[in-house]
């Protein structure tokens, strides 16, 4: 059985550093994949919540967290209403139809798409 060939580039060295970098934490090229894709998610957020005065929509902030090992993000509603809004459901939970249209799996492929075409 013959398995697909993996041309590492001219750069051995490279690689290896790369792959030292990664056992810090992810890369920059995934923090930053992550990053745009919570504030998509954020974003999507917005479109969807229901606007009567404004008020909750205006509340609306993320909070992107990518320093060290891990990656996380906090997007908060902090109208008084903005939970019993959301737990209306269908159309009017906007954080789950926002989440819905994200793909946080596929932004860090991406980002290590792009970390190991800088190896290269």
């Amino acid at each position: 059985m013959r398995g697909e060939m993996v041309i590492l580039g001219s750069d051995f060295d490279a690689w290896v550093r790369g792959f030292e970098e990664l056992a810090e934490g992810p890369s920059m090229e995934m923090r930053a994949e992550w990053t745009a894709e919570s504030e998509q998610m954020f974003a999507d957020s917005q479109a969807f919540a229901h606007i009567d005065t404004g008020y909750n929509k205006s509340t609306g902030t993320v909070d992107v967290d990518v320093k060290g090992r891990d990656l996380g993000f906090v997007i908060d509603y902090a109208a008084d209403y903005a939970i019993y809004e959301h737990a209306r459901g269908a159309d009017h939970a906007f954080l789950t139809l926002a989440y819905e249209r994200t793909d946080f799996p596929g932004a860090l492929e991406r980002g290590f798409v792009r970390t190991v075409r800088r190896w290269k």
